[in-house]
């Protein structure tokens, strides 16, 4: 006589699902549990680094360093960028500063640094004046850029020659002039400047006529200089071989002339 086997109750299988079941969940907990501590120190402590940034004094800025400044005073600088000795030094907005500070006139371009704890560093680049704009009777300083830095009062010291000739531009300070002859004008002034004769003489004035008349006059001469139709640089070099060679003897009352290739006319 054979026995059968009997099945296993139904019961005990869901009992063994039960069982696997509540060890998943209870892994599942513990990791959850795991990875919550974690995010929890993790907000501790960059809570804690938050809270030691915006209440240390040890962050707070004494003073700002600034470099570059010659025409502009260091103290007029800071003022300008809105930094005082009560900010911190994380919550200073670079870019910002930076913009402030670029809208300024005089200032070509601007780095603005931070260094911990609390140091925090100004470079600036000013625009050098390079010559005065008359203008209807007003005097105005520009740079090579042909950019306004400033209004000048009728008897101040004028930088670099004076400039005539412009009566139908419109300067405004902090603001660039978009003249071809006045940009022509800069760039005789600049090539002259680094010719030999310049050490000689002193240019007082140029005359602004057009882009191909450029007339030019010097304090220890009693003609003019004409330049224009052509390269300024050539023409300076065409200058400064003519003065080494004929212009410190010369006896000429009215114009010498560059505008001819490489002769130079002379009257």
């Amino acid at each position: 006589m054979t026995r059968t086997k009997k099945p296993r109750p139904r019961t005990t299988e869901r009992s063994s699902v039960s069982r696997v079941t509540k060890r998943m969940w209870r892994r599942y907990l513990r990791r959850f549990c795991q990875v919550v501590g974690v995010l929890a120190m993790i907000f501790a402590a960059v809570y804690a680094v938050y809270r030691h940034a915006t209440t240390s004094p040890q962050y707070v800025v004494p003073e700002v360093v600034v470099r570059g400044a010659r025409t502009l005073s260091a103290e007029a600088i800071v003022a300008h960028s809105g930094i005082t000795n009560e900010d911190r030094i994380f919550q200073i907005p670079v870019e910002r500063v930076c913009q402030q500070l670029e809208a300024l006139p005089r200032v070509k371009s601007c780095c603005v640094e931070r260094f911990l704890p609390n140091k925090v560093r100004i470079t600036i680049q000013e625009r050098v004046a390079a010559a005065t704009l008359l203008v209807r009777g007003r005097l105005f300083e520009i740079d090579n850029e042909c950019f306004v830095l400033d209004e000048l009062a009728l008897g101040d010291e004028c930088p670099g020659p004076l400039i005539s000739g412009a009566d139908s531009m419109q300067p405004a300070v902090g603001k660039r002039l978009e003249s071809a002859v006045l940009q022509v004008s800069l760039r005789v002034s600049e090539e002259f400047s680094r010719t030999d004769m310049s050490k000689d003489v002193t240019v007082a004035e140029i005359a602004a006529v057009s882009v191909n008349d450029i007339r030019m006059y010097c304090d220890e001469l009693p003609f003019e200089v004409r330049w224009g139709r052509g390269d300024a640089h050539l023409q300076a070099r065409r200058l400064d071989i003519w003065w080494e060679q004929v212009g410190a003897m010369s006896d000429f009352r009215q114009y010498v002339d560059l505008r001819f290739g490489r002769d130079v006319a002379c009257m």
